[in-house]
């Protein structure tokens, strides 16, 4: 399979020919053009070529996230903390001391 250029779309100005596997992986720092790429495929401005198919998905940290999970912010993260300290000094650091008196 080859990707080739057809015509401009957004920042994808002009490129060569590139040889694909079967199965190809995009990658890349934010802002490099991955989804405009992609974008390009789905809109024929950029042609995958001896193709019967596409099969573009997309994926973002949303597609991972499970349907009942809540979401997080600054203070709900603060809060958890404040928790799992609270539950550490009234139920696990008392029984350290504990051990450690018994030690000597």
């Amino acid at each position: 399979m080859k990707l080739e250029f057809r015509q401009e779309y957004l920042s994808i100005t002009t490129f060569n020919p590139v040889e694909l596997e079967s199965l190809t992986v995009l990658t890349g720092v934010n802002g490099s053009g991955k989804s405009q790429l992609l974008d390009a495929i789905a809109n024929k401005s950029v042609a995958i070529t001896e193709c019967d198919s596409l099969n573009i998905v997309h994926f973002n940290y949303e597609t991972f996230k499970l349907e009942n999970e809540s979401s997080f912010n600054a203070q709900s993260i603060s809060t958890e903390k404040e928790n799992a300290w609270s539950y550490f000094t009234e139920n696990i650091k008392p029984s350290l001391t504990s051990w450690k008196t018994n030690l000597r």
